[in-house]
């Protein structure tokens, strides 16, 4: 039990040695030993972790099988074989590296290391070679071992003829497997317990050669799907799991969803979790497309797994149900609408791949109480539960569950397009003097907002910035705004006074359409025919409306207002 230290005199580890002493935690191999032998370490599961020195040439048969407890192995250059099960069943191992030496692997040596996710070949042996984690002979001719952590599709290369004895033996998280015609042989137990495995995507008018194959390796095909790798562009269906999916391909990489609101990835009728498939038609699935699961309102979870690069354009549109979504690090890219009136969503974790992330990505979460950006990500960062960018300059998204007064910090320079768009439960706005920019919509829709005060150093209010703002009652545009967007005010029908300085150049369409209440516009000395000719080029015309110059601070009554909602 506990740690051994072997001596230097030393030079072979027999068969058996250390079988089952399952209390071993460690064990010190000295540079004497050039072989370790048949069981050498059998169900050692205490043993965390194993330098093989240099000088070794030889790990024989099970020599580290079923010592579940390692974590770590360091094989050296001087390996040069790597018999059959000689970290079988490893289940805790998680990255393996083939050095230069090594010329002879033997069956299922690193079958059943359910952890490793990527076996490596170092670039100079001779024997192997890795692609995509799978550990291939040099000329790619025969698929050896694909690592037991692997999930989701395979495609195996063209130059590939033979898939090896136990190749696949046990990958349990892999659902779909594309064979190409060149394969001729499938060894024995080559997709043995692969408990996963529900499609096989071959070429055309191949399915009956390769379900043959498969049989004779020893595998049931009774549970699998044969499917035709699609070679063309274009709108397909294909079920998986007993859902029919629908999917574009463009360039040999599919995506979710057939792109109009009418034609999504699954029946609107669907209810319940869902898993993206990685695969349809042979083709690697890399988005989730515009409106693929728009009004999907049954739906309750989705998983998006790896490979995935970009969620589009209303993807989870009024995904109403949906209370969690599980987005991979592979994703890049967030699209406007994306998860426009998901109401159910709590809490959404935004991975350490995404660099870019659309205006109104977020907008009618109303549910949705924070952010979380993960450790890594470049671009983004979460603090009070809203999202920023790297360096909190720019407000990127409020969750529009937030509710009451918010204050914004002060390294805030801009506030972004959609900001807090829909944040129905805000009635209070704190912006610092550092802000010079209100983004387009930036808070359109906040229904309970009654008090605004923009600092002086804003020079923009941006497009429909304060659109359907039905508590708001007045306001004051601070000296130094230039220009007013349009519709920034639109359907604001509490509103009763503003503040328009002398500094506004430009007041654009319909900047104030809507605002059936409006009876008093402010401006400064002598500066009434111009701001009223502003206004009307801008398309406002309501009669009745007083224009008083102002030569100081004017102060407002917040009162109540018959308030609407909409």
């Amino acid at each position: 039990s506990g740690s051994v230290m072997i001596p230097s005199s030393v030079t072979s580890i027999g068969r058996d040695a250390f079988f089952n002493c399952n209390r071993l935690k460690s064990v010190t191999i000295p540079s004497s030993v050039t072989s370790i032998g048949d069981y050498a370490f059998l169900g050692c599961s205490g043993l965390t972790s194993v330098t093989i020195p240099e000088g070794v040439t030889n790990i024989g048969y099970s020599a580290f099988c079923n010592c579940s407890g390692l974590t770590s192995v360091t094989i050296p250059s001087s390996v040069m074989t790597i018999e059959g099960h000689a970290f079988y069943g490893c289940d805790n191992l998680t990255s393996v590296t083939i050095p230069l030496g090594v010329t002879n692997i033997g069956d299922r040596a690193f079958s059943g290391c359910r952890k490793v996710k990527d076996i490596a070949v170092a670039e100079e042996n001779t024997s192997f070679c890795s692609s995509d984690g799978i550990l291939y002979n040099k000329s790619m001719s025969t698929l050896i071992q694909c690592p037991g952590g692997k999930s989701g599709s395979v495609t195996i290369p063209s130059s590939v003829t033979v898939i090896g004895s136990y190749a696949f033996y046990p990958c349990d998280l892999i659902t779909s497997v594309t064979i190409p015609s060149s394969v001729t042989d499938i060894g024995a137990s080559a997709f043995t317990y692969c408990n996963g495995l529900k499609t096989v995507y071959v070429e055309k008018g191949d399915e009956l050669r390769v379900k043959g194959l498969i049989e004779s390796s020893g595998h049931s095909t009774s549970g699998l799907t044969f499917a035709e790798i699609v070679d063309q562009d274009g709108t397909y269906t294909e079920t998986v799991d007993g859902v029919e999916w629908t999917y574009v391909v463009k360039g040999g990489k599919a995506s979710v969803g057939g792109g109009t609101s009418g034609n999504t990835a699954v029946a609107k009728t669907t209810t319940g979790a869902l898993m993206i498939p990685t695969m349809l038609g042979g083709c690697q699935v890399t988005s989730v497309g515009e409106y693929a699961f728009y009004s999907c309102s049954g739906l309750t979870e989705i998983v998006i797994q790896s490979g995935v690069t970009s969620i589009e354009r209303d993807a989870f549109y009024d995904c109403s149900g949906l209370t969690g979504v599980t987005i991979p690090e592979s994703v890049e890219s967030i699209g406007f609408d994306a998860f426009f009136g998901c109401s159910g969503l709590k809490k959404m974790v935004i991975p350490s791949g995404v660099t870019n992330i659309s205006g109104g990505a977020f907008s009618r979460c109303y549910g949705l109480m924070g952010f979380h950006v993960e450790a890594g990500n470049e671009m983004y960062v979460s603090a009070q539960g809203m999202l920023f960018n790297k360096d909190k300059s720019e407000l990127i998204c409020c969750p529009a569950g937030c509710a009451g007064t918010v204050t914004i910090p002060s390294s805030v320079t801009s506030i972004g397009s959609y900001a807090f768009s829909t944040c129905s439960g805000l009635t209070s706005m704190t912006i610092p003097p550092s802000v010079t920019n209100v983004g387009s919509f930036a808070f359109s829709q906040c229904h309970g907002l009654r008090e605004v005060e923009i600092p002086t150093s804003v020079l923009d209010i941006g497009v429909q910035a304060f659109a359907w703002c039905y508590g708001l009652t007045s306001v004051k545009i601070p000296m130094g705004v230039t220009s007013i967007g349009r519709n920034a005010f639109y359907l604001c029908y509490c509103l009763t006074e503003v503040v328009i300085p002398s500094s506004v150049r430009k007041i654009d369409s319909w900047s104030f359409d809507g605002c059936s209440s409006l009876n008093t516009v402010y401006v400064d000395h002598g500066d009434i025919e111009r701001v009223r000719g502003l206004l009307a080029d801008s398309g406002f015309s309501r009669a009745g409306v007083a224009f008083v110059e102002v030569t100081h601070a004017v102060t407002f009554d917040l009162g109540a207002c018959g308030m609407r909602t909409g």
